[in-house]
């Protein structure tokens, strides 16, 4: 799974990029195989005026195809990062278990 990390307005460090991958492939490991590329976009929405305006946007291109894109803001980078991560993980679940029962293409594991 290859992992692209933008933020164009959000300083981040080398260390700060590599501790979001090894959350995304701890969130993701059992469902890693279903993704070809992730791509996440981090985003101080309002700048210096504060309140809730992290922003972390997921999009996940699957080994068939798809897409699945999620969008979270949230009062800090890693809360959004977090949140995001948790609805795509449950949004590959669901559409894991959606496929199986429909006889779909990804393999039972």
């Amino acid at each position: 799974m290859q992992i692209d990390i933008e933020s164009p307005n959000v300083p981040m460090s080398m260390t700060a990029k590599s501790r979001i991958v090894r959350r995304v492939h701890r969130a993701l490991q059992r469902l890693s195989d279903r993704v070809n590329r992730l791509q996440i976009y981090i985003r101080d929405t309002n700048g210096a005026k504060g309140g809730k305006d992290k922003l972390c946007r997921i999009q996940a291109n699957l080994c068939n195809g798809g897409q699945i894109i999620i969008s979270q803001e949230s009062h800090s980078v890693p809360q959004a990062i977090f949140h995001a991560l948790r609805r795509l993980k449950r949004t590959l679940v669901n559409r894991t278990l959606r496929r199986r029962s429909a006889g779909g293409c990804f393999s039972a594991q």
